[in-house]
């Protein structure tokens, strides 16, 4: 659909809200010839036919440098309770172009409410008593598969080059919610021995991946950055605390923390998103910790759409111009936002296929590379 100058396109659904409620309106939108730079979307009720009266409004810019043609997520996202005072009236959604030239297309617009805050649920993984191979287990999806590897109870990728960058390992059994809440991430984090801190290197966390995609699609992002290309969050080759957004094809800084006056040998990463009630986003925050005294070393934070942290999360690697990898340990997560997906595991076996002829069936399994080495055991 295209909303020329000061269009609007609105509907009002058969849905009568519900005390304690909250409602989610996710959409893609793109502008074209650079104008205009932002989309206006309303929630709303009707007492009488015709008689729109907003309850909720919220701009959205698109992302900066504009391109034309581009396409992007939004949402916009109500507290739970906040439309009480509306209890019984139907709600309706608007989106609308209140610029005075240029012109929008918007696609995939898509109402949900939710009855009521969920549980808080988490995660905690540690590959301390993994065997040594390359499959990095059922929970998680790694990009590439061979660039990866378990060795010596750490997760750490198999070699680091500039021309292989943003390596990455999807949790695929842990999802973001869409309503209200929050959550937090940790892991710790260090050089793989023998490599040394190169210019851009960085090691971390990233959420908000292929949040317009089916999960495994969005499973696949690493290397370049684009549309739901995700925010990582996590520490740069100086010690600090970052923020870059790969949600553009550049890679791009959006909060830099104060460089450590040394560079820890490893160090804990922590990751929250705090629901931010009033402005209906979210503060993202990261704090790298001294991985052996536990001190805050270095920490920032920026506030994003409530659509940024939408997506997979995981872990990044990133060589920066030269040869730097990290390995990763006790990654772990908590909140009121994540939801757990067991049904999405992956492996080890990966796919079957049999043939049945004259009364004889053949089977044959295809299986994750499982271990490297096999401990031989004494009877």
């Amino acid at each position: 659909m295209s909303l020329n100058p000061g269009a609007e396109i609105h509907q009002l659904t058969s849905h009568a809200v519900v005390t304690g409620e909250t409602f989610s309106l996710r959409f893609d939108a793109a502008t074209f010839l650079l104008l205009p730079p932002s989309i206006t979307a309303d929630f709303y009720t009707e007492t009488t036919p015709g008689s729109i009266n907003v309850v909720l409004t919220k701009v959205f810019a698109f992302n900066t440098p504009l391109t034309s043609g581009y396409w992007e997520g939004f949402q916009l996202l109500s507290g739970f309770g906040e439309f009480n005072a509306r209890a019984g009236q139907m709600i309706g959604v608007r989106l609308r172009n209140t610029a005075s030239s240029g012109f929008l297309s918007v696609d995939n617009v898509r109402l949900e409410a939710f009855a009521a805050p969920a549980a808080s649920t988490g995660f905690t993984k540690s590959w301390a008593t993994t065997a040594d191979r390359t499959w990095v287990g059922a929970e998680f999806w790694a990009n590439r598969l061979q660039d990866w590897e378990i060795n010596g109870g750490r997760l750490q990728p198999r070699f680091g080059l500039a021309t292989k960058p943003l390596r990455t390992v999807h949790r695929l059994t842990t999802a973001i919610r869409e309503e209200p809440g929050n959550f937090s991430l940790a892991v710790r984090s260090g050089l793989v021995a023998s490599e040394t801190w190169t210019a851009g290197a960085l090691t971390g966390i990233f959420v908000g991946a292929g949040a317009s995609h089916d999960y495994r699609g969005a499973a696949l992002m690493h290397h370049k950055g684009g549309r739901d290309g995700g925010i990582f969050l996590g520490v740069n080759s100086s010690g600090a605390a970052v923020i870059q957004d790969n949600r553009v094809l550049a890679f791009t800084q959006l909060a830099l923390g104060s460089s450590p006056a040394s560079m820890p040998a490893a160090f804990r990463i922590e990751v929250t998103a705090t629901w931010q009630a009033a402005s209906h986003d979210y503060l993202l925050a990261v704090k790298a910790h001294d991985g052996t005294s536990d001190a805050i070393v270095s920490q920032t934070s920026i506030i994003v759409a409530s659509y940024t942290v939408l997506g997979n999360l995981g872990l990044l690697s990133h060589p920066g111009s030269g040869t730097s990898r990290f390995w990763f340990q006790d990654f772990t997560g908590s909140g009121t936002k994540l939801e757990d997906h067991p049904e999405r595991a992956f492996g080890p076996v990966i796919s079957t296929q049999y043939s049945l002829s004259r009364k004889v069936m053949k089977l044959t399994a295809q299986l994750a590379p499982v271990v490297v080495t096999v401990a031989v055991v004494g009877v």
